[in-house]
């Protein structure tokens, strides 16, 4: 033993110590990696719901969806892959998107009765399968084809997929939507990350191809009405992130009901408002009161400001700036660039994207103005400036009754 620790300057008790050091170390480092990989997937999740509320066309927001879970890296495929939807009158899955496929896979696989080859096969039994070769499964081949594995996971509509119900027939009005097929490469292992971030994608992909499909049976029937009429279908589409939006709104008269300070309030509604994940700001933002007597906006809630931009923006007189600017209009501005309000931009202040929204009360007259921050060459989303509006809108209502209370 002596000699032992004479070599390696250490004894056997440090050396244990080190060892578990080490593996903590080992397992911290897991953890890191785990949460880097989670938030990548989420954030391919949110682009999916983002890109499904605009315009795009159901083939290419589907080829859309592809290439978004190519740019995973860690799902270590092959930069193949397609999304079949499933036709109910002929029973069988047909090719809607595709990346990488050959002319000659494309026809093949053009048309796939359920049980045939493995993506009818996961139509079929309502099941993920992974095979790492091309087995005897493997039917739909061609002399082109190179040796390779799949992931082939079905897309089920939403009420199944809630429900959970394994004895639902194929012939009833609801069941498979489509099926992802992805290729990896021969003799790859399976993956349980892979396995539950496909399945998450799955199920947002299925609420979206019902909503599109909803949407467009919808333009169909409306083409001859109203652009106000067609924006009916768009909020339709947009019903999940409406509920976001109401849930804010909520939090917000909430703190104002239990008779929180109305700095307190602000504060608390710029918070709310930069955590709706997919908005996707900075977790930085100002809240002003316009002081008709001075004609001026003061700043009287934020979070993320340094004490410089603090200073700086302490008061903004009617015009100055993009805040100044909002105030004066009274009109919403996005702002892409620092570089359009360099007079309120403090020094050592990274480069930011900002929306600005004016607050007014019932009366529409100017009660103050929300300022968010963005990252630079951050692209303006009509969605997105409707929800400041109805933040703005509540705000308005809230320092009117505050302000009407405090003078009665």
């Amino acid at each position: 033993m002596m000699e032992e620790t004479k070599k390696t300057g250490l004894s056997g008790d440090s050396r244990k110590m080190l060892s578990e050091l080490s593996e903590a170390n080992v397992q911290m480092a897991k953890a890191v990696v785990e949460k880097e990989m989670t938030e990548e997937a989420h954030q391919v999740i949110y682009r999916f719901i983002r890109v499904a509320i605009g315009a795009l066309p159901l083939n290419q927001l589907l080829e859309k969806a592809i290439r978004e879970i190519f740019s995973i890296e860690w799902l270590k495929f092959e930069p193949k892959g397609a999304i079949f939807l499933y036709n109910r009158e002929a029973a069988q899955l047909e090719l809607k998107a595709q990346v990488g496929l050959t002319p000659a896979e494309q026809e093949l696989c053009a048309r796939i009765p359920l049980g045939r080859c493995l993506c009818g096969m996961a139509a079929s039994l309502r099941k993920p399968l992974f095979v790492d070769c091309m087995d005897k499964r493997h039917v739909n081949r061609c002399d082109e084809m190179a040796p390779h594995g799949h992931y082939c996971v079905p897309i089920l509509d939403r009420l199944l997929s809630e429900k959970k119900d394994p004895v639902r027939i194929l012939g009833e009005k609801r069941g498979v939507v489509g099926v992802m097929c992805f290729y990896v490469k021969e003799g790859s292992l399976r993956d349980e990350r892979a396995d539950s971030f496909l399945g998450l994608a799955a199920d947002v992909l299925g609420g979206v191809i019902e909503r599109k499909r909803t949407e467009e049976i919808l333009e169909k029937s409306l083409a001859e009405l109203s652009e106000a009429n067609m924006q009916l279908v768009r909020d339709f589409v947009a019903k999940e992130m409406a509920e976001d939006v109401q849930k804010v709104i909520f939090r917000i008269v909430r703190v104002a009901m239990r008779g929180a300070s109305l700095e307190t309030v602000l504060e608390q509604a710029v918070r709310e408002t930069v955590s709706v994940v997919w908005f996707k700001l900075e977790a930085k933002g100002a809240v002003f009161l316009f002081n008709r007597d001075a004609s001026q906006l003061e700043l009287k809630a934020q979070i993320g400001f340094s004490p410089a931009e603090q200073k700086l923006c302490a008061q903004v007189p009617l015009g100055r700036c993009s805040c100044g600017s909002v105030a004066a209009s009274r009109r919403p501005l996005f702002v892409g660039s620092s570089e359009e309000c360099q007079a309120c931009r403090a020094v050592g202040t990274p480069p930011q994207s900002r929306y600005v929204v004016p607050i007014l009360n019932e009366k529409k007259e100017l009660t103050g103005v929300m300022c968010l921050f963005a990252r630079e060459g951050f692209l303006r989303d009509e969605w997105e400036m409707e929800f400041l509006g109805s933040i703005a809108s509540i705000l308005g209502d809230i320092i009117e009754h505050r302000q009407n209370g405090a003078t009665a």
